[in-house]
Formats: structure tokens, C-alpha cells, sequence
């Protein structure tokens, strides 16, 4: 601005041609800055590597060809590595696929070339008469080693892997379990009847075997807890008494409870024989009447004579 006033820079001014000048030096400078970033599209490409070789190098004399997890990896001449794709696969003079069988129709070493571009590299399977079970492995364990006596035994979770000749790894179903010759199955209690510790049980798939161990405790009878008081509770003056809703536990001496069916009721005083659906002399009077539970227990032995009492409340 002179005297108060713009002043526009012409084209042909000293001002226009230097800011010109500037952005083409900027514009220079930022191009050559690009041309000399290294890049696959400006590199030259110096080899080809499987850096990793497929899942499966061993075959069957038939079995299918299978590249899965095959990686081939680029290299160029800015120093970059890149993993490619587009490249093919060929035995001999012919060209393979997942699938074919040409190449394992014979047994022996066969090396297949891989080709990318004008780049060449290879590896090697192998090809058998036949792919054999090895041996069997328990890769995973059951979820439950240890049981208490009389436990249902159970084996979920447990996984078995199959382990072939050519290298292959497979989860398998369809074996079955044995112990002491025997065969077991899940819900089985022969193995839990008896508390003992590493008990042998065998894993037979085909002619393979493993093996695993379990532990089977001893759980004791502790007591009895009343979860749950009968539906009718309170009952009216002579209604006939029903246990219909009353839910009673075995406590076991490792904290455990599983409910029962098997004991008697008894009104206090004692009556004789055991109160029983129907009953009106509990409620033959007003007033809270105590009720004894008599049960016998299965807990590594049969346990008789534990008892528990538990209040009901008979109204007008």
C-alpha cells in the first residue's frame, strides 16, 4: 500500500515475477522430495521367497493338493517386502491347483515351482503311499478331574486330537472311554463308587489309546437344611396335611448341597408311624407345630439317623 492506497502487482512486475519464482522452487523441490520416496511402483522387482511353506507338505499317494498358508513374499530394489498374491503354482510343466491330484498320482519328493512376475521360487512335499493314525492326544482335558463318591461321572470338555503321518492334527469324536476294562460313559458311577486317587481311565480311537486320570473323593454327610417349607403353610385348624413344596437338602462336610427325597416325617411328640400326606393330627389344634425330618444319606457310605426339625403354623 503507497500513500494510502493498493498497489496491484502486474505481470510483468518485479513483485509478480518473484512470488512466481517462489512457488516454482516450492513446486520443484516437493516433487523431486516424491520422486525419490521408495515404493513397489517405482522399484525394480529383485526376487521371490515362500517365506512361509503350506500347512500340509505331506500327501497320500491321491490326495488332493492344498496350498493353504502358503505366503510369498516380494522384493524389490528400494529395499521393500512385500507379501504378493497373483503368483502360480506348477510341477513340472504343468500348472496346479488346490485340488489336483497330478502331482500326488506317484509317491516321492516332488518340488513345486511358484512363479511371480519373471521371478521364480520353490519348495518341496512329499508324497507316501498312504497317511497313517499315528497316535492320539488329549489336547484339552475334561473340565472336571476330581469327583466326590457316587458323583456322575463326566468328561465334557475334554478334546482328543488325531496326529497323521503327514504331519496333519485333527480333533476326532466317536472314541470311546474304559476304566478297568470296562467301558464308561458320562453319567457313569462304577469309577466314582469308591474313593481313590489317579484313577486310570483309557481313550480309544481306532487302535490308538491315551490316557488320563481322575481323582474321586470322599464326601461325608454333615446335616440336613430345610430350603423350603410345604405350599399349605400356615394350615387351617384340621386341614389334612400336605408336604407338597417342602425341599430339603444334604449338606456334605465339603460345603456341597444336593436335595433329597428319601426320609420320613415325624410330628413332635413323636407319632408313629411316620406322618404321611392326609394327616390332621398336626393340625388338629392352633398353635406352631414342630415337624423332625429322618433321612438316610448316600455320601461314601450309607448314613442313618440325621435329623432336622422345621416349624409349621396351624390358624383357626
Amino acid at each position: 500500500m503507497i500513500n494510502g492506497a493498493y498497489r496491484f502487482a502486474h505481470a510483468g512486475s518485479p513483485e509478480k515475477s518473484g512470488i512466481i519464482l517462489l512457488f516454482a522452487a516450492v513446486l520443484l523441490i516437493s516433487l523431486s522430495a516424491c520422486q525419490n520416496e521408495p515404493s513397489e511402483a517405482n522399484a525394480a522387482l529383485r526376487g521371490i521367497i515362500v517365506s512361509k511353506q503350506p500347512l500340509r507338505l505331506i500327501y497320500g499317494r491321491g490326495a488332493a493338493f492344498d496350498s493353504t498358508g502358503i505366503l510369498v513374499t516380494a522384493y524389490y530394489s528400494n529395499n521393500a517386502a512385500i507379501p504378493v498374491s497373483g503368483y502360480t503354482l506348477s510341477w513340472g510343466d504343468a500348472v496346479i491347483e488346490d485340488g489336483d491330484t497330478g502331482v500326488t498320482a506317484d509317491i516321492g519328493s516332488k518340488s513345486i515351482n511358484v512363479v511371480y512376475q519373471n521371478m521364480q521360487a520353490d519348495f518341496s512335499i512329499l508324497v507316501q503311499e498312504s497317511i497313517e493314525l499315528q497316535r492320539i492326544e488329549i489336547t484339552n482335558p475334561p473340565d472336571k478331574t476330581a469327583f466326590y463318591v457316587n458323583e456322575h461321572y463326566d468328561y465334557t470338555g475334554m478334546i482328543v486330537t488325531a496326529v497323521y503321518s503327514d504331519g496333519r492334527r485333527a480333533e476326532v469324536s466317536g472314541y470311546t472311554l474304559s476304566w478297568n476294562g470296562l467301558p464308561l460313559t458320562a453319567g457313569n458311577n462304577d469309577i466314582t463308587s469308591e474313593a481313590g486317587n489317579n484313577k486310570l481311565i483309557v481313550v480309544n480311537y481306532q487302535d490308538k489309546t491315551a490316557e488320563l486320570n481322575i481323582d474321586v473323593k470322599a464326601r461325608n454327610f454333615a446335616g440336613l437344611d430345610v430350603k423350603r417349607l410345604p405350599f399349605g403353610d400356615p394350615f387351617r385348624v384340621g386341614e389334612p396335611f400336605d408336604a407338597n413344596g417342602l425341599i430339603v437338602n444334604a449338606v456334605y462336610d465339603d460345603g456341597s448341597e444336593i436335595p433329597i427325597v428319601d426320609y420320613n416325617l415325624y410330628f413332635i411328640p413323636w407319632s408313629d408311624p411316620p406322618l404321611d400326606y392326609g394327616d390332621t393330627e398336626v393340625t388338629a389344634t392352633p398353635g406352631t407345630k414342630s415337624i423332625m425330618i429322618y433321612a438316610y444319606c448316600f455320601g461314601g457310605g450309607n448314613v442313618p439317623g440325621i435329623t432336622t426339625t422345621f416349624n409349621i403354623t396351624v390358624i383357626p
